[in-house]
């Protein structure tokens, strides 16, 4: 999935050359803010629920710690998810690694 912010001139086109589909363009809202981005056809409704899963985030931040500038509140976020998904992997390698245990060899 690859998802650019639609902008001006010098935003990048967003690389759909692996299904050769035109980019569409998506409205997502974080906290209240408007962003336009452009993705793939097959990727329109998974980049609205990620972004309806950072807006989550973000208002159980503010819930939790108040208002701060959307700078900080994207950041913040963005570091809890970060963690999240080390942990998931981290758990994951755990449970696909052969056991040790002697007993397990019978």
């Amino acid at each position: 999935m690859t998802a650019n912010g639609a902008g001006g001139a010098d935003t990048p086109q967003t690389d759909t050359a692996a299904t050769g589909a035109k980019p569409v363009h998506v409205s997502v809202t974080v906290n209240g803010r408007r962003y336009r981005l452009a993705c793939d056809p097959a990727d329109h409704d998974r980049v609205t629920a990620l972004a309806e899963h950072v807006s989550d985030r973000v208002a159980q931040l503010i819930e939790a710690h108040g208002n701060a500038s959307d700078d900080r509140l994207l950041l913040m976020t963005a570091l809890l998810l970060a963690d999240e998904l080390w942990d998931s992997e981290s758990r994951l390698k755990a449970a696909l690694q052969p056991s040790e245990d002697p007993a397990d060899e019978t």
